[in-house]
């Protein structure tokens, strides 16, 4: 337990015992004598209801880590698929010629496995290539462990030349972590974007 657990544990265990000391008081008989042995006794009757309440505090207690583990242990397990196109120029040529790459990264902290791509991944590329030309768009990925990316080269462009395209395309992904929960992602593609990643 923290410090500030242990706090509440005995302020609540304290207030108890001062509660039942009260009520003796409070409740006692004028006329006998308050001695030791009735105090004694009324603790001893009090006792189970200090021990209950002590146990049921330490049982919240309880649960309250163990629904912090889980968040933890679940977010240490949780992969995080992101899809994203970058434009990158390419070195040696004797004209400017630009790339584009379809990627798909797992940003998150555990393997992805089962990915599976969605939305219209059918999509053409002015006249060029169609999004699910990848093969990862079209058949999915087994597994992405974390940090790791897989790219493919969807159109070459010289001096960024390529018709505009109407409007992104949304693409959706689902995958499974290693504790096999079920996630989630949508990302719009925008072709017309024309930042050169370095």
């Amino acid at each position: 337990m923290t410090s500030k657990d242990n706090i509440i544990f005995y302020t609540i265990t304290a207030v108890v015992f001062i509660g039942i000391v009260v009520c003796y008081l409070l409740f006692h008989n004028g006329g006998q004598s308050t001695n030791a042995e009735n105090i004694s006794t009324i603790l001893i009757a009090g006792s189970p209801f200090l021990t209950a309440a002590a146990t049921i505090v330490l049982a919240l207690i309880t649960w309250r880590y163990v629904r912090l583990t889980d968040s933890l242990l679940k977010a240490t397990y949780k992969p995080e698929i992101v899809v994203y196109l970058r434009l990158y120029r390419k070195p040696n040529t004797s004209m400017t010629v630009y790339g584009m790459n379809i990627c798909v990264e797992n940003v998150g902290s555990g393997v992805a496995r089962h990915v599976v791509f969605g939305g219209d991944v059918c999509y053409r590329i002015g006249r060029y290539a169609r999004l699910n030309s990848a093969d990862f768009i079209s058949n999915g990925i087994d597994a992405l462990a974390p940090g790791h990316k897989k790219e493919h080269n969807l159109i070459n462009l010289k001096g960024i030349l390529i018709e505009k395209q109407s409007e992104p395309v949304v693409i959706t992904v689902t995958y499974k972590d290693s504790m096999n929960g079920d996630h989630d992602g949508e990302f719009t593609l925008d072709f017309n974007d024309r930042t050169v990643a370095d």
